[in-house]
Parts: C-alpha cells; structure tokens; sequence
C-alpha cells in the first residue's frame, strides 16, 4: 500500500511542477556572499547557495544587489545574504538584504557609519563594570543616598561609558 501512496504522491508532484515551472523559485533563499563587483550603487555579487539540496543553481554570478531608493549599503564577501527571483524567473536573481547588517549606508555621496557599528563588547564591559560597583553598593552598610560605595558605582560606570567609541547621530544626506 505504501508503495501505491508514494507513485501516487511522486504523481502529483510531477503534475505541480509541469502546471507551475517556476515553484521552486517562489521564495527567500540564503546564499553567501563570494565576490563583489562594481561600485557604488551598481554593486554586483557572485553568490553560493548555503542549502543546495532545494533545487536553486549553487552558484550565481553579477547578481544586482538592490537596496533602497537612494541609499546603498557595501557589501562584503563571506555576508550571508538573501536572494530572491524577480517574477519567479531563474534568470533574474537580485539580492535583496544581507546579514549581518552593513556597518554603513550611503545616503547620498557621504557613507554613514550606523549605531551597530559600535562594538557591543565595549559596552558590554562597561555595564559589567557598574553592575560590579552596584552590587558591591549594595552590600554596603550605610543607607544614605549618596553613599560612598553608590558614588563610586556611578563613577565607574561614567568612566566606562565615557571609553567607548563615539557614534556620529547626524545623517548626511545629497541636496
């Protein structure tokens, strides 16, 4: 009986690719990023699927990657990177996101370094110092509010925080 239920399933997946060819491109698929060509906006990637078992070519060349309406972001090899099929068709692939997120995006002619760009280990460090200086405040004895041990807490955090990289807030844009 199994072996009638699995002609009669293979049946009616061969009946579902004849009736839509383009099925299989009908998605969002993972690929990594293997080279980057041409500049800024008109990047172009050559990609390797990260799954190969789902039926997608495992390697696209001079893929467009598309961004946002005049803003570019700067791809780099080894990104990992989502492909999609523009009207299902195998032939016009684009790159539509990247992950992780780009440390920069152009708006206009000046490239802008985003907030994520900070590395998190510093802050990370920072946060460590004050949650060690907090519980050592409070273990202390003493129940004013300004105590010594409290002071010394935001002392080291301010000392910490004051460490870390600054990150530009204004964003530059074309006139």
């Amino acid at each position: 009986m199994a072996d009638v239920d699995d002609r009669i399933l293979e049946s009616i997946r061969e009946i579902v690719r004849e009736v839509f060819p383009r099925l299989t491109f009908m998605g969002k698929f993972q690929y990594t990023i293997q080279s980057v060509s041409g500049t800024s906006p008109d990047y172009l990637v050559d990609v390797a699927a990260v799954d190969t078992t789902i039926g997608l070519p495992a390697n696209l060349s001079r893929v467009p990657l598309l961004s946002v309406c005049g803003a570019t972001v700067h791809p780099t090899s080894g990104s990992q990177c989502v492909v999609e099929f523009l009207n299902y068709d195998p032939t016009r692939p684009r790159v539509t996101s990247l992950d992780p997120s780009p440390t920069s995006i152009a708006l206009g002619a000046s490239p802008v370094p985003l907030a994520k760009a900070t590395p998190v280990s510093s802050l990370i460090s920072a946060l460590s110092t004050f949650s060690t200086a907090l519980t050592a405040a409070a273990g202390a004895p003493t129940y004013a509010v300004f105590s010594p041990a409290a002071v010394a807490a935001s002392t080291a955090l301010g000392v910490s925080l004051a460490a870390l990289p600054s990150v530009p807030t204004t964003v530059t844009t074309a006139t």
